[in-house]
């Protein structure tokens, strides 16, 4: 890897399989990005979360990731500081966040769990500006999301050039969280409170 784009990857327990803090930075290559992503793959990479924005989810997608939870960042309960810091200058109003999974290497999709696919600027504190497909030379609409996300897909070749923090840092469950039957002692009804990563595979 250039230094301007790396990830890291868990080994044991229950970060195994974990792939985290996915980071590309605006002067990396972007047709180095996709030989990245199938180096974490390679080394064992089969869990990831990511904001939800179509491009991220469509971006994973390429390499057999399927979105299995979408959470609004009400449901987590104290998450890291870094899913949450970015946001909260724009007043709290976070994204969705999107658990995907690898479990195929099918054609690339975007599920009906992530929003919408024609209005990419439709999240807070988004802008888009005029650029040039890096493949083709197309005109294309680059989507800035500050410190989250820059990107574009070019509609002549369809090309996908994404940059930005593409899979959030690790979420390990609290200390002292479990009773002595191994539960979480304030976990609540499935499907609507996780207090670490492997919750949202449940």
């Amino acid at each position: 890897m250039s230094g301007l784009s790396g990830f890291a990857l868990g080994v044991e327990g229950e970060r195994a399989g974990w792939l985290y803090d996915v980071f590309v930075s605006q002067r990396e290559d972007p047709k180095s990005v996709p030989g990245m992503l199938a180096l974490a793959v390679e080394q064992g990479a089969r869990q990831l979360v990511t904001y939800e924005h179509p491009f991220f989810e469509l971006f994973f997608s390429h390499f057999g990731f399927r979105t299995r939870t979408r959470v609004s960042m009400a449901q987590l309960r104290n998450p890291p500081r870094e899913w949450t810091a970015d946001i909260e200058t724009q007043g709290g109003r976070g994204p969705d966040y999107l658990c995907m999974v690898k479990t195929s290497d099918g054609p690339a999709t975007v599920s009906a769990l992530a929003s919408d696919t024609g209005n990419f600027a439709a999240r807070p504190g988004m802008s888009i500006s005029d650029a040039s497909c890096v493949h083709c030379s197309a005109p294309v609409p680059r989507l800035r999301w500050p410190r989250i996300l820059d990107a574009y897909q070019c509609q002549r070749c369809g090309f996908l050039a994404i940059a930005g923090e593409l899979a959030v840092a690790q979420w390990s469950r609290p200390k002292n969280s479990m009773d002595s039957d191994g539960n979480d002692r304030d976990l609540g009804a499935p499907g609507t409170s996780f207090a670490c990563g492997s919750d949202l595979l449940r």
